[in-house]
């Protein structure tokens, strides 16, 4: 699409963010299976964040990734304080959050905030 000019941002940028979103989540799943010997995170959110790169470069990229983190984290925390309903099957270890509806929230929150976002830091 930035190779038509259909997208505000270039070839380069396009594809430098797909990369850099995909292999920073890569890193950080590696991270996990080589100290927990499990995948922490789907194939399915490699793919996602891919595509999110593709069409926000770097820093769409890297707002979706912390938006995304955030949001999880405050769902996470939040399921696990208040479904209490078994204990036993209520571990840490069982509790699987799909993490891709998170990171196309942040993405969307990039895209309509775009021109804000830029402007502010513009300005200041």
């Amino acid at each position: 699409m930035s190779a038509y000019g259909l997208l505000p941002l270039s070839l380069t940028g396009s594809i430098s963010g797909a990369l850099f979103g995909y292999f920073f989540l890569l890193s950080i799943n590696s991270f996990f299976k080589y100290v927990r010997h499990v995948n922490g995170i789907g194939e399915g959110d490699f793919d996602l964040i891919l595509f999110i790169g593709s069409f926000t470069g770097i820093i769409g990229c890297w707002i979706s990734i912390t938006i995304g983190s955030i949001l999880g984290s405050f769902y996470g925390l939040s399921y696990i304080l208040l479904s209490k309903k078994n204990t036993t099957e209520l571990s840490l270890e069982n509790i699987k959050i799909p993490f891709g509806p998170f990171l196309a929230f942040g993405a969307l929150s990039f895209v309509l905030a775009q021109k804000h976002i830029f402007y502010y830091f513009i300005t200041n």
